[in-house]
């Protein structure tokens, strides 16, 4: 499988992910667990990635995913858990999708 790519961002507290194959079809941002409710795919990833601690919210875009962290928490906790469940979505049978409405 190719590698995920992580980039920097101007923001110190976002990364963002490049992923070799669209996981989603439309962007999709998640601020909260609450936002990311329901069982289509990119809700259910979105979810995956809110419960890690330290993730604040979630962009899900076709070409890559970022990140945005609280400030106290560290990257190095982070990046290994993100790159889990990606690699998690990547290896799952159903891409891209795309949530029938992700806003807040």
């Amino acid at each position: 499988m190719p590698e995920l790519a992580f980039e920097p961002t101007p923001n110190p507290h976002a990364v963002k992910c490049v992923t070799p194959v669209p996981l989603v079809s439309a962007p999709a941002p998640f601020r909260s667990l609450e936002a990311a409710a329901g069982d289509d795919p990119a809700r259910v990833l979105a979810r995956a990635l809110l419960s890690i601690p330290g993730v604040a919210h979630v962009l899900l875009h076709p070409a890559f995913v970022t990140i945005a962290r609280t400030p106290e928490a560290k990257w190095s906790s982070i990046k290994p858990r993100v790159k889990r469940v990606l690699e998690s979505a990547l290896d799952g049978p159903a891409r891209p999708s795309g949530p029938a409405d992700a806003s807040p």
